[in-house]
């Protein structure tokens, strides 16, 4: 393939792209203890099949969060209203259909999510999503699947993606990019249990946090054709400088930090082993980010280039860290890279 690399304003990289453009609570509780009953029963009627040595252990209809268990953190950035509006939308729709899962990784029992189109007949392609966040802010909840999900499947594909350890019930601690990392690595084993799943298919999209998370799973050469990271964390030692507030969480929920902070960093920076990473990636951030500074894409981008491996990098002017009023232009523009990137590998 093609080595390309270009910084530049994300106008310009959808020219290059040939990217197209376009586009709580619940309100009534006798529809969610009617959701409840259904989950039972997919949970009941899927987990009969399931293989003895399956690590996948229990899918049910996904159930919107009830608004008071949300983070703090989320909830100031999701009032009760707007999220009110995320459950109508999620009641209304009719032709997707969203399942938590319970599955193994290590010792410990990890919450999931799967997204699909209503009576799937043939093996979907795949789009593996990592969250940001740490702990229970911002964990996957109906705004995510409305937001980051559903255009996807809407497209054909089938979603999957972890809450990490420790979140959302899980068990287990986040380590926020620890032994956490194989709570991704652990979801390809269950994409094999799916009957509705192209495993040769498989494409993977990250933000912030989670496209650390991604970057690492790369680095381990998972079978994923493109990749794309939006607002990536790629170089902790630059964070830190620039953040220094965030030093007391990573001493918290890093292990053996601050003692071996070298280490620990090292492993959850891919500026420090970009010669490991092989698979195709867009990078996209927001040059106005001020909780992941734009620098940590560019950087990657420029260390990528150096070592001939394929990727692009768009940087939309004003973008802040969450980039949710480009998030259809982005989107579609994933889209496209993926389009490009499996015709070139054809």
């Amino acid at each position: 393939m093609r080595n390309n690399y270009i910084i530049c304003g994300l106008v310009l990289l959808l020219m290059c792209l040939n990217a197209l453009h376009y586009i709580g609570r619940q309100s009534c509780r006798a529809q969610r203890n009617d959701r409840e009953v259904e989950a039972r029963h997919i949970a009941s009627s899927q987990n009969e099949s399931r293989p003895m040595n399956s690590i996948l252990l229990m899918t049910a209809l996904f159930v919107p969060h009830d608004y008071s268990t949300l983070d703090p953190f989320d909830q100031e950035q999701l009032p009760h209203q707007k999220y009110v509006k995320c459950i109508d939308w999620y009641q209304q729709i009719d032709d997707a259909e969203f399942l938590s899962i319970t599955y193994v990784s290590d010792e410990y029992q990890i919450k999931g999510i799967i997204g699909k189109p209503k009576n799937v007949t043939h093996p979907l392609p795949v789009i593996l999503y990592n969250r940001g966040g740490s702990n229970n802010a911002g964990k996957i909840n109906v705004k995510t699947l409305r937001d980051k999900f559903y255009y996807w499947i809407q497209k054909g594909y089938m979603v999957i993606a972890s809450q990490y350890r420790g979140t959302d019930g899980g068990q287990g601690t986040d380590e926020l990019g620890g032994a956490d990392i194989a709570d991704v690595l652990n979801l390809f084993q269950v994409l094999k249990e799916l009957p509705y799943a192209d495993t040769n298919n498989i494409y993977m999209i990250g933000h912030s946090r989670g496209a650390m998370m991604g970057l690492m799973a790369l680095r381990e050469q998972v079978p994923v054709k493109a990749a794309v990271f939006t607002g990536a964390v790629t170089d902790y030692f630059a964070l830190e400088k620039l953040r220094p507030d965030l030093i007391p969480l990573f001493n918290t929920m890093i292990p053996g930090m601050p003692e071996h902070k070298e280490e620990a960093y090292t492993r959850r920076s891919a500026i420090r082993w970009v010669n490991e990473i092989n698979t195709p990636i867009l990078l996209i951030h927001g040059d106005a980010d001020t909780v992941i500074n734009v620098s940590q894409s560019i950087t990657l981008a420029q260390e990528l280039e150096k070592y001939s491996k394929p990727c692009w990098l768009g940087i939309y002017p004003d973008g802040d860290h969450a980039l949710a009023k480009q998030m259809d232009e982005i989107n579609e523009t994933a889209w496209e890279w993926f389009g490009m990137v499996s015709a070139d590998i054809k």
